[in-house]
Parts: C-alpha cells; sequence; structure tokens
C-alpha cells in the first residue's frame, strides 16, 4: 500500500483518516483480485500500524536494502516494494542483502549473481551468522592475548625479582670463595632470557603471519560470488548510500533502511552491524513492533532503520 500525499503542518487526524482510507482502498483491491478475478494471494500482513512503520523508514532511508534468504531470493524479494522506492522523491536506490549464503555452494552463488546481474539486481551475498562467529572468534582471540600479555608483564616481573636475589647471594659467595659462581648465573639468566624472548616473538609473527595470508586470499576471491564480511558489507552499504541532508552541526548522515520477511535475518544482520545485541533476536515471527534507528560505532556516518519483518502479498 503506498501512503498518501501528506504535507508539513497537516493534522495529524486528518493524516491519520487519510492513510486509513487508502490502506482500506488496498484491502479492497485485493479482495477483488481473490473474488472476482479467481486469484490466489499469499498470507500478508493486514495490521495497518505495520505498514505505517514502513512508510516511515522509507522516507526516512536514502537507501533501502531488502533481507532476504539465500535458499529462495525471489521468494522473500517484493519486486513492488522496489518500485515504490522509485515513485518517491527524490527515488531511493535498493539493494537485496542474500543472507545465509554460507548455505549455497560455490556453483549456486554463480548462478544467482548471474541472474541478478542479468536483471539488473544490484546484490551481495552475507552470512549474518558466519560474520557473527568471526566477531566472536576476533573477540576471543583479543581475550587470549590480553591472558597472554598479563603472564608475560607477571613473569617479567618475577624473573627480574630473581635476578636481584641471585646477585645479591653471588656477592656474599665472593667472599668467601674465589671460584667465579656468579659468572654462570649471568650466563644461564642470559640464555633463559634470550629463549623466553625468541619463543615469544616467533609465535606472536606466526599468527600475524596466518591471519595476513587468510586476508589476501580473501581480498584474491570474486567478489560477487564471495560472501562479505562485515566490513566489507558495510564499506559497500556506504558506496551505494548516497549522502542525505546535512544536520544541523553540518554533518551527513547516510540513513539505510532495512526491510525484509520475518526470520529471514533481519535483526541478526543488524546486530552484526552495530557488533552488539540491539535488536531481539526471536524465532517467533514479528518480535520487532516499531522501527528503531542505530548508529554504527565505527562508521559514524551511518545511521541504520530498522523496520519490522514484514509479509508481503504475492499472488
Amino acid at each position: 500500500p503506498r501512503r498518501p500525499a501528506w504535507k508539513l503542518g497537516q493534522p495529524a487526524e486528518e493524516l491519520e483518516t487519510a492513510e486509513r482510507a487508502a490502506f482500506l482502498d488496498w484491502r479492497r483491491e485485493l479482495a477483488d483480485l481473490e473474488d472476482n478475478q479467481r486469484y490466489i494471494l499469499t498470507p500478508f500482513e493486514k495490521n495497518l500500524e505495520v505498514w505505517r512503520q514502513l512508510w516511515r523508514v522509507m522516507e526516512r532511508s536514502q537507501l533501502l536494502v531488502q533481507i532476504v534468504d539465500a535458499r529462495n531470493p525471489l521468494l522473500f524479494r517484493c519486486v513492488d516494494l522496489e518500485k515504490y522506492a522509485s515513485e518517491l522523491r527524490p527515488p531511493r536506490p535498493c539493494m537485496l542483502i542474500v543472507n545465509k549464503a554460507d548455505l549455497l555452494s560455490e556453483a549456486q552463488r554463480v548462478a544467482w549473481a548471474k541472474y541478478f546481474s542479468a536483471n539488473k539486481i544490484e546484490f551481495v551475498f552475507w552470512s549474518a551468522a558466519k560474520a557473527q562467529h568471526e566477531l566472536e572468534e576476533e573477540a576471543r582471540l583479543d581475550r587470549l592475548e590480553e591472558a597472554a600479555g598479563a603472564s608475560r608483564a607477571h613473569t617479567a616481573s618475577f624473573v627480574g625479582e630473581g635476578k636481584g636475589a641471585a646477585n645479591g647471594s653471588g656477592g656474599v659467595e665472593d667472599d668467601a670463595d674465589h671460584s667465579g659462581d656468579g659468572g654462570g648465573d649471568d650466563d644461564a639468566d642470559d640464555g633463559g632470557d634470550g629463549l623466553g624472548d625468541d619463543g615469544a616473538d616467533g609465535d606472536g609473527q606466526s599468527t600475524r603471519c596466518g591471519i595476513a595470508s587468510a586476508t589476501d586470499a580473501a581480498d584474491a576471491a570474486d567478489s560477487c560470488v564471495r560472501v562479505l564480511s562485515r566490513e566489507e558489507l558495510m564499506a559497500m552499504l556506504l558506496k551505494r548510500c548516497p549522502p542525505g541532508p546535512p544536520a544541523a552541526d553540518g554533518t551527513t548522515l547516510r540513513t539505510i533502511g532495512l526491510v525484509g520477511y520475518p526470520n529471514v535475518g533481519k535483526s541478526s544482520t543488524v546486530n552484526v552491524m552495530v557488533s552488539a545485541k540491539k535488536t531481539s533476536v526471536s524465532a517467533t515471527p514479528g518480535k520487532t513492533k516499531h522501527f528503531q534507528t542505530l548508529r554504527v560505532p565505527d562508521e559514524p556516518g551511518i545511521l541504520l532503520c530498522d523496520c519490522p519483518g514484514l509479509v508481503f502479498p504475492s499472488v
């Protein structure tokens, strides 16, 4: 359904009446398709309040993103929504985030990429679950590194205290015996320190080299069929989204509207984008009731506008 034309300063009661009348006309048109023209419609959202959330998300956004399930993208893509976005002023560009793409083989992603490209559909392959796992793994490695750093600091402090004690005892032995035991202690200390430093440096360097090698290999893959990482997805959205109107402080903010059916992974995608749990994830459809705006911590120029899950009608 389309939101009826409105203007600033219009009374809220008048606007609400116009929206309800337009929505009822849309419902009558769908009923006519079923009753008189013998079309079969899929179940769809019949609550006007949910559609109002969609209208506001579309009006606030500079880029409209549909999140679809990779196992059947066309089932979860609403073509009429893209047409509606093109009717707005200014028109909103649209793109697909094909979520759960890690469940597809590379050959399947190649086939879908050819289809989307042939039909001039902007798309990216994505997996919220895979990206969440990568974030958790990165956090785990950071915790291990912090723990290892604290352990090395504690060991260095203990070794330093041991050296001081050894030097003191060596002086007493020199007075009593000129056998030169202190020299032997110095050699042992030097050898121990050298082995410890080499071992730590070697481990750290090998870990960093492994990460760098994996990154280089990923960059060399075909970006059209590769499942993007979080950083790559944010860069793509930032590139595709036009700048919004300047704010009061002179900065420009790009607002990205996120729309999708229930249970396609939209809330999980939002959580990964903001790197925190901001929207509840549930197996029950319709968990999110109202649209919400979320800032991306490491991308201050991006504002996410998350629409409640919507079931669109189809014939």
